[in-house]
């Protein structure tokens, strides 16, 4: 094999090598990253919009915070929005109107 050829090789392996070692030790960061707090329902403008809150406690005591809002009309679907792994619903307030 040529030098060169090894050379770059190596390079390309070194390079991937340190990139994944970056992103092991990083994934909780890079991956997670929540808001944690946020305002009252009451400050949002979603309000407005017919959306009312809702508290859903789990089984092991977490408290988890839900906008909904009815269709307008009986027959029309239920959409649910997950807003992802940054942020909070709060972030998300254009999409909800949007789709509301």
């Amino acid at each position: 094999m040529p030098k060169k050829l090894k050379r770059f090789l190596s390079t390309i392996l070194l390079s991937y090598l340190i990139i994944a070692a970056f992103m092991f030790v990083m994934q909780r960061d890079i991956v997670f990253k929540p808001k944690k707090s946020m305002a009252a329902f009451s400050n949002y403008t979603i309000k407005q919009y017919g959306f009312e809150e809702a508290i859903i406690k789990s089984s092991d005591n977490l408290k988890l915070q839900a906008w909904y809002r009815k269709p307008g009309r009986p027959y029309l679907p239920v959409i649910l929005y997950f807003h992802g792994n940054a942020g909070n619903l709060s972030n998300r307030i254009n999409k909800l109107i949007t789709f509301a």
